[in-house]
């Protein structure tokens, strides 16, 4: 056991172990308040995964779930969009007499519109598409920004 009951430790057992319990278990320090105010500062005590490291992985999961929806919403409006559509576009534009050209298209932002002979259009992706995918990629660049930053954070501490 490196901490006796008195909190000390020898220092051939300092000297083996790594900078998180070198600052925890600090000759000189025998009082037990003393040494949870050091392990505070730190975010990994004793070869413990510390909550930096968690919180790395987390940004990192939150970062990938964000660019999962962001594409699945994205093919499901490329699918809602009537993009695959393999009939004429009289048939899924048949509201009113059509424009030349009929119809046009962006892929970002996903768009696919019926033009009117009279000037309209109308937008065959769902309204929501569009901001959900924005929202979810500005979402999951913060976390992967988040994410190296505290993985940076991390290395630094280490050294």
């Amino acid at each position: 056991m490196l901490v006796s009951i008195m909190g000390t430790a020898k220092h051939s057992d300092v000297a083996s172990l790594g900078k998180e319990c070198r600052d925890f278990v600090q000759p000189g320090l025998s009082d037990p308040e003393q040494r949870e105010d050091r392990s505070t500062d730190h975010s990994t005590n004793c070869g413990v995964k510390g909550r930096s490291s968690v919180r790395t992985s987390v940004y990192f999961s939150k970062s990938f779930l964000a660019l999962f929806t962001a594409a699945a919403t994205y093919v499901h409006g490329f699918w809602a969009g009537g993009f695959l559509e393999l009939r004429a576009t009289s048939a899924y534009c048949a509201d009113k007499p059509l424009a030349f050209p009929a119809t046009s298209w962006s892929w970002l932002p996903l768009r696919h519109q019926c033009r009117w002979h009279d000037g309209g259009a109308t937008d065959l992706v769902p309204w929501y598409v569009n901001p959900v995918v924005f929202i979810c990629l500005v979402a999951a660049a913060v976390c992967m920004v988040l994410a190296i930053q505290t993985a940076h954070r991390n290395r630094t501490d280490d050294t």
